[in-house]
C-alpha cells in the first residue's frame, strides 16, 4: 500500500500517484471438514485507487494582485493490484450434508478525477495590457487495474454433499471511472483531456479430484 502525491502549483503542474495492493489467498492442504449443515470457504479482496490532481493559476502581490498564467497541467495515475485465491489441495476432505460452496471473489477499482484551469499571461497593464495568448491546459488519468482470481480443487481432493450441491467458483470484477476537466481564461492557445486505462482480468477456475453432489431430490447416501 503506497501512497505518493506532488503538488507544485507554482510551477502549474499537479500530480497524484495511488498505488493500492490487497491480496486474500484461503488454502485447505490436507484438511479434513464434516459438517451436518452447510460449509462455505471464501476469499475475498476488493481494493480502489482514487487519485485527484487540480491544477490553477496561483495568485501573488506585488504592489497588484496578479495570476500566474500559462500553462497548467493535472495528472492523476491510479494503480490497482489484487491477486485472490481459493485452493483445496493434499488430501483435503471436505463431507456436508448441506451445500458446499468454495469462491474467490476479487475487485479492484480505480476512479480518478483531473483538472487543469489555465489563464493567459499579459502583457502591460490597463488600458495597454495584452494578452500573451499562452493559455494551456492538459488534464490527464492514467489507471492500471491488474486482477487475478482463481478457485482451485487439485488431485486427491474429495468435496461431498450428500443432500446439497457443491459450488466452485471464481469471480471478479474490475472498473476505471474518470473525470478529466480542462478550462481556461483568456485567450486559448491549446487545451487537451485524456484518460488511458490498462486493465488485465484473470479468472480461472480449475476442478480436480472427487466432486460429488446429490442428485435433485435425492441424497447421496
Amino acid at each position: 500500500d503506497r501512497l505518493v502525491a506532488m503538488g507544485l502549483g507554482a510551477t502549474g503542474i499537479a500530480a497524484d500517484v495511488v498505488e493500492r495492493q490487497a491480496d486474500s489467498h484461503v488454502v485447505l492442504d490436507g484438511t479434513t471438514v464434516s459438517a451436518d449443515g452447510s460449509v462455505t470457504i471464501t476469499s475475498t479482496s476488493r481494493v480502489a485507487a482514487n487519485p485527484t490532481a487540480t491544477a490553477k493559476p496561483q495568485e501573488k502581490t506585488q504592489g497588484v494582485v496578479n495570476k500566474l498564467g500559462g500553462t497548467q497541467v493535472a495528472v492523476a495515475v491510479g494503480v490497482a493490484e489484487s491477486d485472490v485465491s481459493a485452493q483445496l489441495k493434499g488430501a483435503t476432505k471436505i463431507d456436508a450434508k448441506g451445500d458446499v460452496t468454495v469462491l474467490a471473489n476479487g475487485e479492484a477499482t480505480i476512479k480518478g478525477a483531473a483538472k487543469a484551469d489555465a489563464t493567459s499571461t499579459t502583457t502591460g497593464t490597463g488600458e495597454n495590457a495584452t494578452s500573451n495568448n499562452d493559455a494551456r491546459a492538459l488534464a490527464a488519468i492514467v489507471g492500471v487495474l491488474d486482477l487475478a482470481v482463481s478457485a482451485t480443487t487439485e488431485v486427491g481432493t474429495s468435496v461431498v454433499s450428500r443432500a446439497g450441491s457443491v459450488n466452485i467458483q471464481s469471480k471478479g470484477k474490475t472498473e476505471f471511472a474518470q473525470k478529466a476537466e480542462v478550462g481556461t481564461e483568456g485567450d486559448v492557445n491549446k487545451v487537451l483531456s485524456a484518460s488511458v486505462a490498462i486493465d488485465t482480468a484473470t479468472i480461472t477456475t480449475n476442478v480436480q479430484g472427487t466432486v460429488l453432489a446429490a442428485p435433485t431430490g435425492g441424497d447421496t447416501g
